[in-house]
Protein backbone atom coordinates (compact mmCIF):
# COMPACT_ATOMS: atom_id res chain seq x y z
CA UNK A 1 0.00 0.00 0.00
CA UNK A 2 1.52 3.07 -0.82
CA UNK A 3 0.69 6.14 1.09
CA UNK A 4 1.50 10.14 -0.26
CA UNK A 5 0.83 12.99 1.47
CA UNK A 6 -0.39 16.11 0.30
CA UNK A 7 -0.64 19.90 1.43
CA UNK A 8 -3.49 21.27 0.52
CA UNK A 9 -3.58 25.51 -0.45
CA UNK A 10 -5.03 26.19 3.13
CA UNK A 11 -3.01 23.88 4.58
CA UNK A 12 0.16 26.05 2.81
CA UNK A 13 -1.07 29.39 3.77
CA UNK A 14 -0.91 28.27 7.25
CA UNK A 15 2.47 26.84 6.61
CA UNK A 16 3.53 30.13 5.62
CA UNK A 17 1.98 32.10 8.61
CA UNK A 18 3.37 29.52 11.21
CA UNK A 19 6.75 30.32 9.55
CA UNK A 20 6.92 33.72 9.14
CA UNK A 21 5.70 34.23 13.11
CA UNK A 22 8.60 31.99 14.09
CA UNK A 23 11.09 33.78 12.22
CA UNK A 24 9.64 36.57 13.48
CA UNK A 25 9.68 35.28 16.91
CA UNK A 26 13.06 34.03 16.67
CA UNK A 27 14.43 37.62 15.74
CA UNK A 28 12.44 39.19 18.67
CA UNK A 29 13.99 36.62 20.86
CA UNK A 30 17.46 36.67 19.79
CA UNK A 31 18.10 40.29 19.92
CA UNK A 32 16.48 41.15 23.43
CA UNK A 33 18.54 38.07 24.69
CA UNK A 34 21.58 39.08 22.83
CA UNK A 35 20.70 42.98 23.94
CA UNK A 36 20.81 41.75 27.69
CA UNK A 37 23.99 39.50 27.66
CA UNK A 38 25.36 43.08 25.94
CA UNK A 39 23.77 45.05 28.98
CA UNK A 40 25.43 42.71 31.83
CA UNK A 41 28.84 42.57 30.11
CA UNK A 42 28.71 46.51 29.98
CA UNK A 43 27.64 46.74 33.47
CA UNK A 44 30.22 44.59 34.58
CA UNK A 45 32.88 46.47 32.58
CA UNK A 46 31.44 49.68 34.13
CA UNK A 47 31.89 47.96 37.69
CA UNK A 48 35.42 46.83 36.55
CA UNK A 49 36.31 50.81 35.30
CA UNK A 50 35.13 51.87 38.48
CA UNK A 51 37.07 49.98 40.65
CA UNK A 52 40.03 50.95 38.74
CA UNK A 53 39.78 54.44 39.09
CA UNK A 54 39.18 53.83 42.68
CA UNK A 55 42.29 52.40 42.55
CA UNK A 56 43.98 54.73 41.05
CA UNK A 57 42.47 57.31 42.85
CA UNK A 58 43.99 56.08 46.00
CA UNK A 59 47.11 55.46 44.66
CA UNK A 60 47.25 59.29 43.14
CA UNK A 61 45.84 60.48 46.89
CA UNK A 62 48.77 58.23 48.54
CA UNK A 63 51.60 59.55 46.59
CA UNK A 64 50.70 63.26 47.27
CA UNK A 65 48.92 62.94 50.71
CA UNK A 66 52.89 61.69 51.65
CA UNK A 67 53.82 64.58 51.61
CA UNK A 68 51.18 67.16 52.05
CA UNK A 69 52.18 68.29 55.48
CA UNK A 70 55.79 68.04 54.60
CA UNK A 71 56.49 71.91 53.97
CA UNK A 72 53.91 72.59 56.87
CA UNK A 73 56.20 70.65 59.15
CA UNK A 74 59.56 72.57 57.97
CA UNK A 75 58.47 76.22 58.28
CA UNK A 76 57.91 75.91 62.13
CA UNK A 77 61.30 74.49 62.34
CA UNK A 78 63.72 77.01 63.41
CA UNK A 79 66.44 75.89 62.16
CA UNK A 80 64.53 76.50 58.55
CA UNK A 81 63.54 79.95 59.62
CA UNK A 82 67.43 80.52 60.14
CA UNK A 83 67.92 79.92 56.93
CA UNK A 84 65.96 82.46 55.52
CA UNK A 85 68.43 86.10 55.71
CA UNK A 86 67.33 88.98 57.69
CA UNK A 87 68.23 92.93 56.71
CA UNK A 88 70.43 91.95 53.78
CA UNK A 89 72.09 88.78 55.43
CA UNK A 90 73.37 86.27 52.78
CA UNK A 91 72.13 82.40 52.69
CA UNK A 92 73.89 80.17 54.28
CA UNK A 93 74.15 77.93 51.35
CA UNK A 94 75.95 75.36 53.38
CA UNK A 95 73.30 74.75 55.99
CA UNK A 96 70.88 75.27 53.44
CA UNK A 97 72.25 72.36 51.34
CA UNK A 98 72.78 70.00 54.32
CA UNK A 99 68.89 71.09 55.03
CA UNK A 100 68.07 70.42 51.64
CA UNK A 101 69.88 66.98 51.23
CA UNK A 102 68.60 65.28 54.43
CA UNK A 103 64.96 66.18 54.21
CA UNK A 104 64.85 64.85 50.62
CA UNK A 105 67.12 61.78 51.76
CA UNK A 106 64.29 61.37 54.66
CA UNK A 107 61.21 61.76 52.93
CA UNK A 108 62.03 60.54 48.78
CA UNK A 109 61.16 63.96 47.15
CA UNK A 110 62.81 65.09 44.11
CA UNK A 111 63.91 68.82 45.07
CA UNK A 112 63.57 70.52 48.49
CA UNK A 113 63.62 74.86 47.80
CA UNK A 114 63.70 78.08 49.71
CA UNK A 115 62.38 80.76 47.74
CA UNK A 116 61.34 84.66 48.69
CA UNK A 117 57.83 85.66 48.75
CA UNK A 118 58.39 87.11 45.19
CA UNK A 119 59.44 83.93 44.04
CA UNK A 120 63.36 84.19 43.81
CA UNK A 121 65.23 80.98 44.38
CA UNK A 122 67.30 81.31 47.42
CA UNK A 123 68.67 77.61 47.07
CA UNK A 124 67.05 74.25 45.55
CA UNK A 125 68.92 71.21 45.41
CA UNK A 126 68.21 69.75 42.18
CA UNK A 127 67.22 71.74 39.06
CA UNK A 128 63.34 71.10 38.77
CA UNK A 129 62.61 74.60 40.52
CA UNK A 130 65.43 76.40 39.12
CA UNK A 131 64.12 75.74 35.36
CA UNK A 132 61.37 76.29 36.06
CA UNK A 133 59.93 80.71 34.32
CA UNK A 134 59.25 83.40 37.18
CA UNK A 135 55.38 82.99 36.88
CA UNK A 136 55.23 79.50 37.82
CA UNK A 137 58.17 80.15 40.70
CA UNK A 138 56.21 82.80 42.16
CA UNK A 139 52.47 80.71 41.57
CA UNK A 140 54.27 79.00 44.38
CA UNK A 141 54.10 81.39 46.97
CA UNK A 142 51.16 83.16 46.10
CA UNK A 143 49.07 81.04 48.23
CA UNK A 144 51.46 80.95 50.95
CA UNK A 145 51.91 84.39 51.41
CA UNK A 146 48.04 84.44 51.94
CA UNK A 147 48.72 82.11 54.97
CA UNK A 148 47.53 78.78 53.31
CA UNK A 149 49.40 75.47 51.63
CA UNK A 150 50.52 75.54 47.85
CA UNK A 151 50.19 73.77 45.28
CA UNK A 152 51.36 73.81 41.88
CA UNK A 153 51.93 71.25 39.12
CA UNK A 154 55.59 71.59 37.34
CA UNK A 155 56.90 70.02 33.92
CA UNK A 156 60.45 69.51 33.59
CA UNK A 157 61.90 67.79 30.54
CA UNK A 158 58.47 66.37 30.24
CA UNK A 159 58.44 64.99 33.23
CA UNK A 160 55.14 65.25 35.14
CA UNK A 161 55.76 66.91 38.85
CA UNK A 162 53.80 68.11 41.92
CA UNK A 163 55.03 70.73 44.18
CA UNK A 164 53.57 71.84 47.75
CA UNK A 165 55.02 75.26 49.42
CA UNK A 166 54.16 76.78 52.69
CA UNK A 167 55.38 80.40 54.14
CA UNK A 168 57.69 80.70 56.95
CA UNK A 169 57.14 83.42 59.86
CA UNK A 170 59.53 84.75 62.42
CA UNK A 171 57.87 83.12 66.04
CA UNK A 172 55.19 81.80 63.86
CA UNK A 173 54.01 85.15 63.39
CA UNK A 174 53.96 88.70 61.02
CA UNK A 175 54.66 88.45 57.83
CA UNK A 176 56.08 85.50 55.65
CA UNK A 177 59.66 85.70 55.81
CA UNK A 178 59.91 83.49 53.01
CA UNK A 179 58.44 79.89 51.47
CA UNK A 180 59.13 76.38 52.07
CA UNK A 181 59.09 74.52 48.34
CA UNK A 182 58.78 70.73 48.15
CA UNK A 183 58.58 68.88 44.83
CA UNK A 184 57.13 65.39 44.04
CA UNK A 185 57.94 63.22 40.63
CA UNK A 186 54.43 62.04 39.40
CA UNK A 187 56.18 59.96 36.96
CA UNK A 188 56.81 56.66 38.64
CA UNK A 189 52.84 57.06 39.02
CA UNK A 190 52.49 57.34 34.93
CA UNK A 191 54.51 54.49 35.00
CA UNK A 192 52.39 52.26 36.83
CA UNK A 193 49.69 54.00 34.73
CA UNK A 194 51.49 52.44 31.36
CA UNK A 195 51.25 48.84 33.07
CA UNK A 196 46.86 49.41 32.61
CA UNK A 197 45.03 48.15 29.59
CA UNK A 198 42.86 51.05 29.85
CA UNK A 199 43.28 54.66 29.30
CA UNK A 200 44.55 56.41 32.14
CA UNK A 201 44.79 60.20 32.79
CA UNK A 202 44.38 63.21 34.31
CA UNK A 203 42.52 66.83 33.49
CA UNK A 204 42.85 70.11 34.46
CA UNK A 205 39.85 72.26 35.82
CA UNK A 206 39.31 73.76 32.26
CA UNK A 207 39.60 70.26 30.91
CA UNK A 208 42.76 69.76 29.24
CA UNK A 209 45.01 66.80 29.48
CA UNK A 210 47.29 66.99 32.20
CA UNK A 211 49.06 63.40 33.07
CA UNK A 212 48.28 60.01 31.41
CA UNK A 213 49.39 56.83 29.97
CA UNK A 214 49.93 56.29 26.51
CA UNK A 215 46.81 55.02 26.21
CA UNK A 216 45.09 57.99 27.01
CA UNK A 217 46.77 59.99 24.87
CA UNK A 218 45.59 58.13 22.09
CA UNK A 219 41.86 57.89 23.23
CA UNK A 220 42.00 61.85 24.65
CA UNK A 221 42.74 62.73 20.84
CA UNK A 222 39.92 60.65 19.65
CA UNK A 223 42.03 58.26 17.88
CA UNK A 224 41.19 55.02 20.38
CA UNK A 225 37.73 53.53 20.72
CA UNK A 226 36.93 53.77 24.61
CA UNK A 227 33.46 54.13 25.35
CA UNK A 228 32.75 53.80 28.84
CA UNK A 229 34.56 56.04 31.16
CA UNK A 230 34.40 56.87 34.56
CA UNK A 231 35.93 59.89 36.58
CA UNK A 232 36.37 61.82 39.81
CA UNK A 233 36.65 65.02 40.48
CA UNK A 234 39.77 65.55 43.12
CA UNK A 235 38.51 68.82 45.46
CA UNK A 236 42.21 69.37 47.35
CA UNK A 237 43.32 69.36 43.39
CA UNK A 238 41.22 70.52 41.60
CA UNK A 239 41.89 67.79 38.71
CA UNK A 240 39.68 65.03 37.33
CA UNK A 241 40.99 61.38 37.10
CA UNK A 242 39.49 59.57 34.41
CA UNK A 243 39.70 56.19 33.65
CA UNK A 244 38.31 54.77 30.13
CA UNK A 245 37.47 51.19 28.94
CA UNK A 246 36.85 49.49 25.40
CA UNK A 247 33.12 47.91 25.12
CA UNK A 248 34.46 44.86 22.16
CA UNK A 249 33.93 42.34 25.16
CA UNK A 250 29.95 43.45 25.36
CA UNK A 251 29.93 43.53 22.08
CA UNK A 252 31.25 40.07 21.23
CA UNK A 253 28.89 38.76 24.12
CA UNK A 254 26.07 40.14 22.18
CA UNK A 255 27.62 38.12 18.68
CA UNK A 256 27.75 35.23 20.97
CA UNK A 257 24.58 34.72 22.41
CA UNK A 258 23.03 35.86 18.97
CA UNK A 259 24.96 33.41 17.37
CA UNK A 260 24.19 30.56 20.42
CA UNK A 261 20.19 31.77 19.83
CA UNK A 262 20.22 31.15 16.00
CA UNK A 263 22.46 28.42 16.29
CA UNK A 264 19.59 26.52 18.87
CA UNK A 265 16.87 27.86 16.42
CA UNK A 266 18.24 26.67 13.19
CA UNK A 267 18.64 22.95 14.95
CA UNK A 268 14.94 23.16 16.11
CA UNK A 269 13.85 24.13 13.03
CA UNK A 270 14.97 21.14 11.86
CA UNK A 271 13.67 18.51 14.16
CA UNK A 272 9.95 20.31 13.72
CA UNK A 273 10.69 20.24 10.15
CA UNK A 274 11.37 16.51 10.15
CA UNK A 275 8.77 15.98 12.80
CA UNK A 276 6.34 17.84 10.87
CA UNK A 277 6.97 15.88 7.28
CA UNK A 278 6.41 12.33 9.00
CA UNK A 279 3.18 13.70 10.51
CA UNK A 280 2.21 14.50 7.29
CA UNK A 281 3.47 11.06 5.72
CA UNK A 282 1.60 9.45 8.81
CA UNK A 283 -1.68 11.02 8.77
CA UNK A 284 -3.00 9.43 5.63
CA UNK A 285 -2.31 5.74 7.24
CA UNK A 286 -3.61 6.74 10.59
CA UNK A 287 -7.17 7.71 8.56
CA UNK A 288 -7.33 4.36 6.82
CA UNK A 289 -6.63 2.71 10.70
CA UNK A 290 -8.87 5.00 12.16
CA UNK A 291 -11.92 2.93 11.62
CA UNK A 292 -10.71 0.09 13.33
CA UNK A 293 -9.48 1.93 16.16
CA UNK A 294 -12.50 3.89 17.39
CA UNK A 295 -13.49 1.14 19.29
CA UNK A 296 -10.12 0.64 21.38
CA UNK A 297 -9.78 4.74 21.46
CA UNK A 298 -12.98 4.07 23.34
CA UNK A 299 -12.37 1.77 25.79
CA UNK A 300 -9.05 3.75 26.36
CA UNK A 301 -10.55 7.03 26.83
CA UNK A 302 -12.71 5.39 29.66
CA UNK A 303 -9.63 3.87 31.44
CA UNK A 304 -7.95 6.74 31.46
CA UNK A 305 -11.19 9.28 32.77
CA UNK A 306 -11.12 6.45 35.71
CA UNK A 307 -7.58 6.78 36.27
CA UNK A 308 -8.10 10.51 36.09
CA UNK A 309 -10.38 10.45 38.84
CA UNK A 310 -8.39 8.22 41.09
CA UNK A 311 -5.16 10.17 39.98
CA UNK A 312 -7.12 13.63 41.18
CA UNK A 313 -8.48 12.06 44.08
CA UNK A 314 -4.47 10.75 45.11
CA UNK A 315 -3.21 14.64 44.47
CA UNK A 316 -5.71 15.90 46.89
CA UNK A 317 -5.13 13.48 49.40
CA UNK A 318 -1.60 14.22 48.63
CA UNK A 319 -1.65 18.35 49.32
CA UNK A 320 -3.74 17.47 51.95
CA UNK A 321 -0.80 15.59 53.81
CA UNK A 322 1.45 18.28 52.69
CA UNK A 323 -0.48 21.33 54.24
CA UNK A 324 -0.32 19.18 57.44
CA UNK A 325 2.89 18.77 56.73
CA UNK A 326 3.98 22.21 56.47
CA UNK A 327 1.64 23.85 59.42
CA UNK A 328 3.54 20.99 61.85
CA UNK A 329 6.78 22.33 60.60
CA UNK A 330 5.66 25.87 60.76
CA UNK A 331 4.95 25.40 64.50
CA UNK A 332 8.41 23.56 65.26
CA UNK A 333 10.55 26.38 63.51
CA UNK A 334 8.40 29.16 65.15
CA UNK A 335 9.15 27.65 68.53
CA UNK A 336 12.64 27.13 67.71
CA UNK A 337 13.17 30.70 66.18
CA UNK A 338 11.85 32.00 69.57
CA UNK A 339 14.26 30.12 71.62
CA UNK A 340 17.13 31.43 69.21
CA UNK A 341 15.54 34.91 69.43
CA UNK A 342 16.02 34.84 73.23
CA UNK A 343 19.77 35.14 73.20
CA UNK A 344 20.08 38.63 71.21
CA UNK A 345 16.72 39.90 72.89
CA UNK A 346 18.28 39.38 76.51
CA UNK A 347 21.50 40.86 75.07
CA UNK A 348 19.58 44.07 73.53
CA UNK A 349 17.56 44.08 76.45
CA UNK A 350 20.68 44.02 79.25
CA UNK A 351 22.28 47.21 77.47
CA UNK A 352 19.09 49.29 77.23
CA UNK A 353 18.61 48.85 80.66
CA UNK A 354 22.41 50.40 80.50
CA UNK A 355 21.26 52.73 78.47
CA UNK A 356 18.67 54.11 80.50
CA UNK A 357 21.05 54.21 83.37
CA UNK A 358 23.72 56.01 81.83
CA UNK A 359 21.55 58.97 80.76
CA UNK A 360 20.15 59.22 84.24
CA UNK A 361 24.01 59.43 85.17
CA UNK A 362 24.49 61.97 82.43
CA UNK A 363 26.66 59.92 80.40
CA UNK A 364 25.74 60.34 76.99
CA UNK A 365 28.48 58.63 75.87
CA UNK A 366 28.73 55.75 77.16
CA UNK A 367 24.71 55.21 76.54
CA UNK A 368 25.51 55.99 72.81
CA UNK A 369 28.03 52.84 72.92
CA UNK A 370 25.73 50.75 74.48
CA UNK A 371 22.81 51.79 72.08
CA UNK A 372 25.31 51.16 69.16
CA UNK A 373 25.91 47.37 70.58
CA UNK A 374 22.15 47.31 70.83
CA UNK A 375 22.32 48.11 66.65
CA UNK A 376 24.86 45.36 66.23
CA UNK A 377 22.96 42.58 67.92
CA UNK A 378 19.90 43.64 66.08
CA UNK A 379 21.85 42.37 62.84
CA UNK A 380 23.09 39.50 63.91
CA UNK A 381 19.34 38.95 64.98
CA UNK A 382 18.61 38.54 61.25
CA UNK A 383 21.26 35.91 60.57
CA UNK A 384 20.13 34.00 63.97
CA UNK A 385 16.38 33.85 62.02
CA UNK A 386 17.93 32.05 58.56
CA UNK A 387 19.80 29.27 60.62
CA UNK A 388 16.89 26.59 60.71
CA UNK A 389 17.40 26.81 56.96
CA UNK A 390 21.40 25.97 56.59
CA UNK A 391 21.96 22.50 57.53
CA UNK A 392 19.68 21.73 53.95
CA UNK A 393 21.91 24.48 51.90
CA UNK A 394 23.77 23.28 49.10
CA UNK A 395 27.80 23.18 50.02
CA UNK A 396 30.50 24.60 48.24
CA UNK A 397 30.03 28.16 49.40
CA UNK A 398 32.66 30.65 48.99
CA UNK A 399 35.16 30.89 51.90
CA UNK A 400 37.08 33.96 53.24
CA UNK A 401 39.47 34.57 55.90
CA UNK A 402 38.12 35.94 59.66
CA UNK A 403 39.63 37.50 61.98
CA UNK A 404 38.76 35.28 65.23
CA UNK A 405 39.38 37.93 67.79
CA UNK A 406 36.25 39.66 66.12
CA UNK A 407 34.01 36.59 65.87
CA UNK A 408 34.96 35.63 70.15
CA UNK A 409 33.61 39.53 70.87
CA UNK A 410 30.65 39.08 69.08
CA UNK A 411 29.62 35.91 70.29
CA UNK A 412 30.43 36.78 74.19
CA UNK A 413 27.92 39.75 73.60
CA UNK A 414 25.03 37.11 73.39
CA UNK A 415 26.46 34.83 75.53
CA UNK A 416 27.48 36.54 78.47
CA UNK A 417 23.54 37.81 79.13
CA UNK A 418 22.67 34.37 79.49
CA UNK A 419 24.92 32.95 81.10
CA UNK A 420 24.35 35.61 84.22
CA UNK A 421 20.85 34.94 83.87
CA UNK A 422 21.80 31.05 84.43
CA UNK A 423 24.73 31.82 87.35
CA UNK A 424 27.36 29.87 85.24
CA UNK A 425 30.31 31.18 84.56
CA UNK A 426 32.08 31.32 81.35
CA UNK A 427 35.70 31.34 81.03
CA UNK A 428 36.54 33.24 77.74
CA UNK A 429 40.25 32.56 75.69
CA UNK A 430 42.28 35.21 75.12
CA UNK A 431 43.15 34.81 71.40
CA UNK A 432 45.81 37.75 69.15
CA UNK A 433 43.91 39.37 66.65
CA UNK A 434 46.01 38.25 63.58
CA UNK A 435 44.69 35.25 64.23
CA UNK A 436 42.70 34.04 61.48
CA UNK A 437 40.57 30.85 60.07
CA UNK A 438 39.00 29.90 57.13
CA UNK A 439 35.02 30.45 56.80
CA UNK A 440 32.65 33.26 57.64
CA UNK A 441 31.61 35.55 60.19
CA UNK A 442 28.05 35.04 60.64
CA UNK A 443 28.58 31.66 59.84
CA UNK A 444 30.99 30.53 62.47
CA UNK A 445 29.44 33.05 65.07
CA UNK A 446 26.46 30.71 64.83
CA UNK A 447 27.97 27.85 65.26
CA UNK A 448 30.09 29.51 68.89
CA UNK A 449 26.63 30.16 69.46
CA UNK A 450 24.48 26.75 69.41
CA UNK A 451 27.98 25.20 71.16
CA UNK A 452 27.93 27.76 73.86
CA UNK A 453 24.66 28.35 74.79
CA UNK A 454 24.04 24.48 74.90
CA UNK A 455 26.70 24.76 77.33
CA UNK A 456 25.60 27.40 79.15
CA UNK A 457 21.69 25.43 79.69
CA UNK A 458 23.33 22.18 80.30
CA UNK A 459 25.85 23.39 82.99
CA UNK A 460 25.85 23.22 86.86
CA UNK A 461 28.19 26.12 87.32
CA UNK A 462 31.16 26.36 84.96
CA UNK A 463 31.61 26.46 80.92
CA UNK A 464 35.41 26.54 79.61
CA UNK A 465 35.85 27.58 76.33
CA UNK A 466 39.02 27.41 75.05
CA UNK A 467 41.37 28.17 71.57
CA UNK A 468 44.62 26.34 70.45
CA UNK A 469 46.53 27.90 67.90
CA UNK A 470 48.55 25.37 65.41
CA UNK A 471 50.09 25.68 62.66
CA UNK A 472 48.04 24.83 59.67
CA UNK A 473 44.80 24.71 62.19
CA UNK A 474 43.05 26.49 64.99
CA UNK A 475 40.93 24.17 67.80
CA UNK A 476 37.70 25.80 69.73
CA UNK A 477 36.96 23.59 72.51
CA UNK A 478 33.81 24.03 74.85
CA UNK A 479 32.79 22.05 78.06
CA UNK A 480 30.61 22.11 80.34
CA UNK A 481 30.56 20.50 83.88
CA UNK A 482 26.92 19.16 83.08
CA UNK A 483 25.57 15.98 82.99
CA UNK A 484 26.69 15.33 79.50
CA UNK A 485 25.67 13.34 76.25
CA UNK A 486 24.78 9.58 77.41
CA UNK A 487 26.13 7.34 75.10
CA UNK A 488 22.86 6.04 73.14
CA UNK A 489 22.51 9.80 72.31
CA UNK A 490 25.93 10.27 71.30
CA UNK A 491 25.80 8.96 67.63
CA UNK A 492 22.73 11.17 67.27
CA UNK A 493 23.98 14.69 68.64
CA UNK A 494 24.52 16.03 64.67
CA UNK A 495 21.57 14.66 63.04
CA UNK A 496 18.78 17.45 61.80
CA UNK A 497 15.62 17.29 64.32
CA UNK A 498 16.95 15.33 67.22
CA UNK A 499 16.66 17.04 71.07
CA UNK A 500 16.80 15.88 74.39
CA UNK A 501 14.99 18.82 75.59
CA UNK A 502 11.35 19.05 76.03
CA UNK A 503 8.80 19.85 73.52
CA UNK A 504 8.46 23.29 72.78
CA UNK A 505 11.90 24.26 73.40
CA UNK A 506 14.17 23.86 70.20
CA UNK A 507 13.82 21.72 67.11
CA UNK A 508 17.18 20.11 67.29
CA UNK A 509 18.45 21.71 64.11
CA UNK A 510 21.81 23.76 66.28
CA UNK A 511 24.31 20.91 66.37
CA UNK A 512 22.86 19.80 62.88
CA UNK A 513 23.92 22.97 61.29
CA UNK A 514 26.76 23.75 63.31
CA UNK A 515 28.21 20.24 61.90
CA UNK A 516 27.30 21.08 58.38
CA UNK A 517 28.81 24.60 58.23
CA UNK A 518 32.09 23.47 59.95
CA UNK A 519 32.41 20.81 56.58
CA UNK A 520 31.84 23.82 54.77
CA UNK A 521 34.67 25.22 56.12
CA UNK A 522 36.72 22.39 55.58
CA UNK A 523 36.41 21.74 59.47
CA UNK A 524 35.45 19.08 61.72
CA UNK A 525 33.25 19.25 64.24
CA UNK A 526 33.45 16.59 66.78
CA UNK A 527 31.68 15.28 70.33
CA UNK A 528 35.00 14.44 72.75
CA UNK A 529 34.68 11.88 75.54
CA UNK A 530 34.40 14.06 78.61
CA UNK A 531 33.52 13.11 82.30
CA UNK A 532 31.43 14.87 83.70
CA UNK A 533 29.72 17.50 81.43
CA UNK A 534 29.96 17.48 77.33
CA UNK A 535 33.12 19.06 75.48
CA UNK A 536 32.88 19.50 72.01
CA UNK A 537 35.41 20.40 69.44
CA UNK A 538 35.74 22.45 66.91
CA UNK A 539 38.78 22.50 64.84
CA UNK A 540 39.45 25.24 61.43
CA UNK A 541 41.86 25.62 58.87
CA UNK A 542 44.03 28.88 59.86
CA UNK A 543 44.12 31.61 56.91
CA UNK A 544 46.72 34.34 55.41
CA UNK A 545 46.03 37.02 57.68
CA UNK A 546 46.26 39.57 54.80
CA UNK A 547 43.13 38.04 53.39
CA UNK A 548 40.80 39.20 56.02
CA UNK A 549 36.72 40.14 55.37
CA UNK A 550 34.88 42.02 57.86
CA UNK A 551 31.79 40.97 56.15
CA UNK A 552 30.18 37.41 55.66
CA UNK A 553 29.04 35.85 52.14
CA UNK A 554 25.57 36.78 53.21
CA UNK A 555 24.13 33.87 50.67
CA UNK A 556 25.11 30.87 52.78
CA UNK A 557 22.42 30.98 55.46
CA UNK A 558 19.69 31.94 52.57
CA UNK A 559 20.70 29.17 51.08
Amino acid sequence: MTITGQISKPDKLLTAVVVAMAVATWLGVAFWAAGLSRAAATDALRDNTRNSLALQVQTLQGVLEKYRYLPTLLAHRGDVKALFPQRGETVDQKAAQAFMVDTAGLSGAVDIGLLKTDGTILGSLDTVLTAQDASTLQSLTVTPVQGSLGRTLLRYRGRPYYAFSYGVRENNVGAVQGVVAVVVDLEGLVEAWQLALDPIFLTAPDGTLMVGNDLADASFEGRLDAPIEVSRYLPQTGWTLHVRRSDKTAQAAWWRTFGAISLASLLLAVIASTFWWRRRTQQALKRQDKAQALRLERRVRDRTRDLADANHALRAAQDDLVETAKLAALGRMSASLAHEYNQPLAAIRAYADNALKLLERDQPADATEALERIGTVTNRMSGLSKALRSFARSPGQTIRAVRLTEVVEEVRLLIDPISQKTNVTVSWPGVSSDVTVAGGTVRLSQILVNLLSNAVSAAEERVTFTIECLDETVSLTVSDDGSGVSEEDAPYVFEPFFTTRPVGEGLGLGLSIAYNIAHDFGGTLRLLDNDPGATFQLVLKRHEANAVSNSDDGVLLDA
